[in-house]
């Protein structure tokens, strides 16, 4: 990948990386000028306060005294201050100013300022700070300080926080750039994934690493792309079920279609009858098929409303006791007094109906069936239990793919559809259902309240 190709500069990590450098550089600057001012602003008051002190010292004397105290002052004080002492004319009278400076010639009242003066015994002329007071015959006493080393810690401060500012933007640029690129190489990754998803290869997944917003998205996508899978999965499975389970009947229907064509009157009925019970078999099949398709191709839940299960588990067992009675099975029941769930009443007569057909069905005469509905502290679940047949540890996981009947269960007339429309109307409600082999038989457990919200 050529990372700065245009396509990476069109890229909208670029844009934001831009936008922030943008960004970082009007703060930076904003803090620059804030912190430079301030600090200039202290070096100032801290200056003007050592003026102010020295004045405070040259009131405590007579005017005429001051002459010789600033003498003193020059011969004895460190360096940095500067004295004059200057009558009304401005001639200068004591101090090591050469001058009166041009700011101090105006104005009555005390003030201090800054200027470049002219210093005795010195080549330079510095820039100080200075106080000028005005005295009572008419002269000035001028007191300035060298702002030097002021302007050089000014300097420092304006270098320093330049060349960290500097540092600080090479930083980002370099930082953001690499986190681009790392960005931009992990989005074109997604984009050849995707097309090797769109060209048929379902397997491909992306990396989710569980660090950022990006593996988020490829988490979901990727639990997306595993439904699909399966689903794809599913549909491979029964249509390779249907050429297999539906070749049966319909070789048996042709094949008694053949002897009806060649048999006399009296025994023709009798293969038609035949063909007509295996093309009913291929016919309720293909309903069952269509029926889950339908139930799966929904996705809404225009017919959802508060129902009663207690209500709807009534209408089944009202359908199923007269089989019931014919197999001689017994029911046990443990059914809570109301149980309201948001739902489609129909869809759950029908999933609740295939559960018990299927336990009625694998359980031979003499059993006792226990059919539930309890309340437990996330909602209600039903339960069926039979002491049928069973279902191999090996096999449970299969349960519920379309067509797909045990090999224990192969001689008991069935087409291997009703648990899979169970399931289709659970995922519907939100639902999960549970299938778990018993000592003997089978136990199905539906928690009816939504698992996915």
């Amino acid at each position: 990948m050529r990372p700065f190709s245009s396509s990476w500069l069109r890229s909208s990590v670029v844009r934001l990386l831009v936008s922030f450098l943008l960004l970082f550089i009007i703060s930076t600057s904003l803090l620059f000028a804030l912190v430079y001012l301030r600090s200039s602003q202290a070096m100032f008051v801290q200056a003007d306060s050592i003026l102010l002190w020295e004045a405070r010292y040259f009131e405590s004397f007579k005017d005429a005294e001051l002459a010789r105290q600033i003498n003193y002052r020059i011969t004895h004080q460190r360096l940095g201050n500067f004295y004059g002492l200057f009558n009304a004319n401005g001639s200068r009278l004591a101090g090591n100013i050469a001058a009166l400076p041009q700011g101090a010639a105006s104005g009555q009242e005390t003030r201090s300022f800054n200027e470049i003066l002219s210093v005795e015994g010195r080549l330079d002329r510095p820039l100080s700070r200075m106080l000028v007071e005005r005295l009572s015959d008419g002269g000035r006493l001028v007191i300035a300080r060298d702002l030097g080393d002021v302007m050089q810690l000014r300097r420092s401060i304006m270098n320093t926080l330049l060349w960290g500012d500097l540092l600080a933007l090479a930083l980002c640029v370099g930082g953001g750039i690499a986190l681009s690129i790392r960005q931009v190489r992990r989005v074109r990754s997604v984009v050849e994934i995707a097309g090797q998803i769109a060209n048929g290869d379902l397997g491909k997944r992306f990396p989710d690493r569980n660090r950022d917003e990006i593996d988020v998205l490829s988490r979901v996508i990727n639990q997306m792309l595993g439904r699909v899978e399966h689903l794809m999965g599913e549909v491979k499975s029964a249509c390779d079920n249907i050429a297999h389970d539906l070749r049966s009947p319909l070789a048996r229907a042709r094949l008694a279609l053949g002897r009806a064509a060649d048999a006399d009157a009296a025994h023709a009925r009798e293969f038609v009858d035949q063909a007509i019970a295996e093309t009913d078999i291929t016919l309720a099949r293909f309903s069952a098929l269509l029926r889950i398709s339908e139930i799966e191709a929904r996705g809404r839940r225009d017919g959802f409303r508060t129902i009663d299960l207690k209500a709807v588990i009534d209408q089944v067992l009202e359908v199923l006791e007269p089989l019931l009675e014919e197999q001689q099975i017994a029911l046990e029941c443990e059914l809570a007094d109301t149980a309201m769930v948001n739902g489609d009443g129909e869809l759950l007569f029908e999933a609740f109906y295939n559960v018990l057909d299927n336990a009625i069905k694998f359980s031979r005469p003499g059993d006792v069936i226990k059919l539930s509905l309890v309340v437990t502290p996330h909602g209600h679940a039903f339960c069926v239990r039979d002491h049928g047949v069973g279902i191999p540890e090996s096999e449970l996981s299969m349960i519920g793919r379309r067509f797909y009947r045990g090999a224990s269960v192969a001689a008991i007339p069935g087409s291997g559809l009703g648990i899979s429309l169970v399931m289709a109307v659970s995922r519907l409600h939100g639902f999960t259902v549970n299938v778990s082999r018993e000592l003997p038989g089978t136990c199905v457990r539906m928690e009816c309240w939504p698992h996915n919200e």
